[in-house]
Order: structure tokens, then C-alpha cells, then sequence
């Protein structure tokens, strides 16, 4: 009985020692293909110049798949404050004249995110000497089920920023505004068509925002003590993003009809603004929604009235009695008038 009983301990030491054994091979095996991956991303770094204490940006803004965390957290807040090594070049389009008699300068603006290349359109309002004599609008527009037919009408050719939006942002350019509008990468023809099937592909679309913005004002081009950010539906989503992580650079925002990924925003790592109490009203967003909206519930802009006013740069939010997700009509024309007349009232002089 007791070389019974010997046998068996035997047995299951080695049974056990076999299992430890494999578990330690497999371990050694991940992590010997975590530190070839590691190594393989530091040579590659190396070859384009990275610096090591730039190593971990490099592996977020690389990382395609990477979790949203990690995204929301270090690849947008990198975007931010990164240097601009890109620029922007501007190509000549044709030129139009509306009903009321505006003829509207439209030009189409190229340039790098992510070594991607993206597209803006750029309209103004003519005649004009200098994109520095006008304030500044940059537009985001929403989602499109079709991105690669963002800005197309309908026989395929295109035509930024599209008929849905072209009364939105011809009505800013008409008060005097120089208006900024980008496809966002995988739109139309601006590269990166894969990011559009990705889940938090709005996080990327923030980032090519901010790397914009940031062309933007590296260009000195435009009026940079007077820009402002309009967004809708999905866009003002990104606009929230955009006015918490760059609300010194930008004057103010309006966003309409919110959407409903601002739930992603507590996770910000961004620290309460107190200029506000000061007197300075810099990076100060206000909101418009319909009551009734179909598309994105009122509650989205209630959602994001209470994160702005933790970062102390809510201005108000404008509810209308409406069903519309892109206002019409009087509401239509309200809005704008509303935001025009507030972006004057804050325009240095």
C-alpha cells in the first residue's frame, strides 16, 4: 500500500511539474513574442527618428486596434499638444454665387494626419484680401452610413460639403465667416477607409480635427484669435472632445443635436479651467437640440451640459420644439443667428 501510495505522488508531481512546465513555456513563448514585437516597433521608431522618451506615443498613435483607453486617454490627448510637421496647401475651385447675391470663394484645402492624406473644403466669403480679415469656423459635420460618399451629390462626383450640409455652412459664410469643413479620414477621397469600420472610429475623426486645427493655426493663414467650432450630430460630439482638449486655442463652440457617445468623455484626464470666474471667456460651448429628435436624444446635449459645466465652459443650451435633427426653417434660422450674433460679441476687434 505504501509504494501504492508512492507511485501516485510521483505520478502527480510529474503530472503537475508537465502542467508547470507548459505554462512556462507558453508564458517565456508570449513573452518572447511581446518583446520581438516591442524590439521590432523600437527599431522601426528608431529608423523614422523617434526619440525613446517618444516611444509609448509612437506605439498608441500606431496601434489601429488599440482599446479605447488607451485611444481616448494618450492618442487624442498627444494630438493636442503635438508638434505640427505637416502643412496645408490650397487648390482653387470653382468659385459660387448664391440667390442672395453672395459669391462664396471655395478652395480646397490638402494635407497629413497620420501620414494619411486628408482633405478640407474652405469657403469665404468674397470679396476678400486675407482669410486673416475674417473669423474663423470650422465645421464638423455628422455621421454617413457611405463615408467613401461623404460630399458627393448624386451622380457620384463631388461636391463638399454635400446637400444636406450646404445650407449650414453657405449660411455662416454668408455673415462673414470663413468656413473650414474636413472629410475626416476614410471620407470621400481622404485616406484611411479602414478607420471608418472601426468601433471607435469617432475618437480617430477627433484626432484628424485636432491635428487640423493645429495645421491650422501653425499655417498663420487665418485669424487664429478668433476661432470657433461648429458641430452636428456626431460631429458635435467631436466638437466636445475638440472644445475640452484644445479650449485655449479655440474661442467658442456650438453644437447641435448632439450624439450619444458622450459617455466616453469623464474619461478625460483634464483638469477644472477656472478662467471663467476670472472674467475670460475663451473655449465657452453652447448647445442646441430639438426636443423631439428622432436621431439623437435631447438627453445627449443634457449629458454633455453636465461635463462642460464641470470644465467651467458651458455657455447655455437652446432646446426647440422641433422633431428635426438638422434644424429647418425658423428653427434653422435661429440657430444661426443666435451663433452668429454670440461669435461677433466675443470677436477681438
Amino acid at each position: 500500500m505504501k509504494n501504492k501510495r508512492l507511485i501516485e505522488h510521483k505520478l502527480n508531481r510529474s503530472v503537475n511539474n508537465s502542467v508547470e512546465s507548459s505554462v512556462i513555456k507558453s508564458t517565456l513563448s508570449s513573452l518572447c513574442l511581446f518583446y520581438a514585437l516591442l524590439y521590432s516597433i523600437a527599431v522601426n521608431a528608431h529608423e523614422k527618428g523617434f526619440q525613446q522618451a517618444s516611444m509609448s506615443s509612437y506605439i498608441i498613435d500606431n496601434a489601429i486596434d488599440a482599446p479605447l483607453s488607451l485611444i481616448s486617454n494618450q492618442a487624442l490627448m498627444s494630438a493636442a499638444s503635438s508638434e505640427v510637421a505637416s502643412e496645408v496647401t490650397f487648390t482653387e475651385l470653382t468659385n459660387e454665387r448664391l440667390k442672395s447675391g453672395v459669391e462664396i470663394l471655395n478652395q480646397l484645402l490638402t494635407f497629413k494626419s497620420d501620414n494619411l492624406t486628408q482633405y478640407a473644403l474652405l469657403q469665404a466669403p468674397l470679396p476678400i484680401q486675407s482669410f486673416k480679415d475674417r473669423p474663423l469656423i470650422v465645421f464638423l459635420h455628422g455621421y454617413h452610413p457611405q463615408p467613401k460618399n461623404y460630399g458627393r451629390i448624386k451622380d457620384g462626383s463631388t461636391y463638399r460639403p454635400g446637400d444636406y450640409y450646404r445650407n449650414l455652412t453657405q449660411a455662416y459664410t454668408k455673415q462673414g465667416f470663413v468656413v473650414l469643413t474636413l472629410d475626416y479620414r476614410g471620407h470621400n477621397d481622404s485616406q484611411g477607409e479602414q478607420f471608418t469600420q472601426l468601433k471607435d472610429a469617432q475618437l480617430w475623426y477627433t484626432r484628424d480635427t485636432l491635428h487640423f486645427i493645429n495645421l491650422v493655426i501653425n499655417s498663420e493663414r487665418f485669424d487664429n484669435d478668433n476661432i470657433f467650432v461648429v458641430g452636428h450630430s456626431m460631429g458635435a460630439s467631436i466638437g466636445l472632445y475638440t472644445s475640452l482638449l484644445l479650449k485655449r486655442r479655440i474661442k467658442a463652440s456650438s453644437l447641435w443635436s448632439m450624439s450619444d457617445r458622450t459617455p466616453l468623455l469623464p474619461a478625460f484626464n483634464i483638469q477644472d479651467d477656472k478662467r471663467i470666474s476670472n472674467g475670460e471667456k475663451i473655449g465657452l460651448v453652447r448647445l442646441h437640440h430639438g426636443k423631439y429628435d428622432k436621431t439623437t436624444k435631447l438627453e445627449n446635449s443634457q449629458q454633455a451640459k453636465n461635463i462642460l459645466q464641470k470644465h467651467n465652459i458651458f455657455e447655455q443650451l437652446y432646446v426647440y420644439e422641433t422633431d428635426d435633427h438638422l434644424f429647418k426653417l425658423d428653427d434653422f434660422d435661429r440657430a444661426i443667428n443666435r451663433d452668429v450674433s454670440w461669435f461677433h460679441s466675443l470677436i477681438e476687434n
